[in-house]
């Protein structure tokens, strides 16, 4: 065999059996994983098994739904998120989100489509994927739209379009970190918009963000999305805070 041959069966054999990933979380070398993950941080990963059957946040007792679902109406009609943000995911997505890492949204994807994948024989056939926006002064401040990298990567898996430039932030908001459910709410009111009602009339919306708190934000988008006549809006993030509420 030439050394062109060889190399070139070299690259092929790298290419399907390569040697030298490392989990993205911790950066050990990773053997066999589907998520990119070593062994210890795929063992040890803040899975969110036990969680709200309305806003998906994780719960920690026999009830069904936490108190913001209890307490407040919801305009999704339901939210999931495959892990609980804390830890290495936590700082995994804080790198992602403000650390210019974009490439971890293809990693990310695998966790939301396996989400995607478990709640699909739930819910009505989903027409478009849609991120959750960015105000056009944060956009320009970061730099990119977290929730845009993920949905596009989703999309890649599932095979259903994104529809980027339809959901618009039109009003920026003080920061949530602080503030009740309630808070967040009057905080983000008239926040977004739709630009074309059209495109969205009688579809059913999987929207995208990358982490759920109270869900406020995601529910004020399905709200705006169902106000112009989108048919159901479902939610689907990344990791979901663990706050003990139920």
């Amino acid at each position: 065999m030439n050394d062109e041959l060889k190399m070139f069966f070299n690259n092929v054999i790298e290419t399907l059996f390569p040697s030298n990933i490392t989990c993205f979380m911790c950066g050990e070398e990773v053997k066999q994983s589907k998520f990119v993950l070593c062994e210890d941080c795929e063992k040890n990963l803040p899975r969110n098994n036990n969680f709200c059957l309305k806003c998906g946040t994780p719960v920690h007792s026999n009830a069904h739904y936490c108190l913001n679902c209890k307490n407040n109406k919801r305009h999704f009609k339901i939210a999931r998120a495959p892990l609980i943000y804390k830890d290495k995911v936590a700082r995994s997505i804080k790198q992602f989100k403000y650390e210019n890492k974009k490439y971890l949204a293809k990693y990310f994807s695998v966790f939301l489509e396996e989400k995607y994948n478990e709640i699909k024989k739930e819910i009505l056939p989903v027409d478009f994927i849609i991120p959750v926006p960015l105000h056009p002064t944060k956009l320009k401040e970061r730099g990119y739209n977290q929730s845009k990298l993920l949905a596009e990567e989703l999309s890649k898996r599932i095979d259903i379009p994104v529809l980027c430039d339809n959901l618009i932030r039109v009003k920026e908001t003080k920061t949530q970190t602080k503030l009740s459910y309630i808070e967040r709410q009057e905080n983000l009111e008239g926040a977004c918009d739709v630009l074309n009602e059209d495109e969205i009339k009688g579809k059913v919306i999987l929207l995208i963000d990358d982490v759920l708190t109270t869900g406020s934000t995601t529910d004020h988008c399905a709200k705006t999305l169902l106000k112009h006549k989108a048919k159901e809006v479902y939610v689907l993030t990344l990791a979901t805070t663990d706050s003990d509420k139920a």
